[in-house]
């Protein structure tokens, strides 16, 4: 079921902890590794480009001042039986990967510019990231998706994917 138009819909049991970006990002949103310290091994995360590491399952926000001084998050998630809040920027976080995965809108499909993905885009398209968003992939980009179907969206005037994971290789 799509749920803030963005859905794993075949998970792979891969994770990847590190350090999130300070600034707000919906469920979905894919990043990459932009770096790892030398002596501790964390990882530091970015909007993936190019390639991708992994999407966030709940939403990233902006911390602000709560009661105590500690961070509020405005948006929460119910999740299998707990309650689940948001990530918060500039903190640690968790990146899923999906083999096979439902995304719409402009959060997710990059819907302008070079490697927009629109109705039109033919089934069987390789497909990369830009500034976390999947797009069409362009020559000498690494390809890790492939594009499945166009389906039916949930809001009229967006676009609708259905992605599958490819063994990705240079367009």
């Amino acid at each position: 079921m799509l749920q803030n138009n963005f859905d794993i819909t075949r998970g792979a049991k891969v994770t990847l902890q590190g350090i999130l970006p300070n600034a707000a990002y919906p469920v979905g949103t894919a990043f990459k590794v932009a770096s790892v310290d030398a002596d501790t091994g964390e990882r530091t995360f970015a909007l993936a480009s190019g390639v991708a590491d992994g999407f966030v399952m709940r939403a990233i926000v902006v911390p602000e001042d709560g009661i105590n001084g500690n961070p509020r998050t405005d948006t929460e998630i119910l999740y299998n039986q707990g309650l689940e809040v948001a990530f918060t920027g500039g903190r640690h976080g968790t990146l899923e990967w999906g083999c096979e995965i439902e995304a719409e809108g402009d959060d997710h499909v990059l819907s302008s510019g070079v490697g927009a993905i629109d109705t039109n885009t033919a089934a069987g398209s390789k497909l990369s990231f830009l500034n976390g968003k999947f797009r069409v992939a362009q020559t000498n980009e690494y390809a890790q998706f492939r594009l499945v179907a166009q389906l039916t969206p949930k809001t009229e005037g967006e676009t609708r994917i259905k992605v599958a994971e490819i063994e990705g290789y240079l367009v």
